[in-house]
């Protein structure tokens, strides 16, 4: 018999570079679990957003679109995976 598991916020892809892939409207990031904690290895803006805010070591970025709302990543470590937090 199976169990089945809640599924991460977004969608989450190992990437060779050792970290997880994460996509939302406003971009993508890519982190890794250090010490337990997330931190941003990587993250790129989609088409229409730009990056707003930072912060590498807390896991957390914020993509601002030309129009509507922000799109605000925030991520923690579950079993060593960096995941999304919900809102």
């Amino acid at each position: 018999l199976r169990t089945a598991r809640p599924a991460p916020s977004a969608p989450a892809m190992p990437e060779a570079t050792g970290g997880t892939l994460i996509r939302t409207a406003g971009g993508t990031v890519t982190a890794a679990c250090v010490g337990g904690r997330p931190v941003l290895r990587s993250w790129s803006p989609a088409q229409g957003y730009s990056v707003d805010d930072v912060d590498q070591d807390k896991g957390e970025v914020k993509f601002e679109p030309e129009e509507g709302d922000e799109v605000e990543v925030r991520l923690v470590c579950q079993g060593g995976v960096p995941v999304m937090l919900r809102r």
